[in-house]
């Protein structure tokens, strides 16, 4: 799945979706929100920046996912210092 190539489209085109059905189904809610962006900019603005922070945060976390793998399986050479630790690195972040 990750050496797929079109990967970063899918999920773009994914997160796409997802945000632009959530704007059609709260465009006529009545309901005011209180985010910045929202009070500013309206439903579909707020849509768009959540989509592309959805996109962005996906695509990146692809990515880190691929290099991790590539350092795991393919670890003749080192294409990322410390990705040995990695785990125990984000365990122990989560704990503190």
């Amino acid at each position: 799945m990750l050496e797929w190539k079109e990967l970063n489209l899918s999920i773009w085109i994914l997160v796409s979706i997802s945000f632009f059905i959530h704007y059609l189904a709260e465009k006529n809610n009545k309901i005011n929100y209180s985010g910045l962006i929202y009070k500013h900019f309206g439903i579909f603005a707020d849509s768009a920046f959540a989509a592309i922070t959805y996109g962005l945060a996906a695509t990146t976390s692809a990515a880190i996912l691929k290099g991790v793998y590539i350092q795991q399986f393919f670890g003749d050479v080192v294409y990322f210092a410390y990705s040995h630790d990695f785990d125990h690195r984000f365990s122990s972040a989560l704990i503190t």
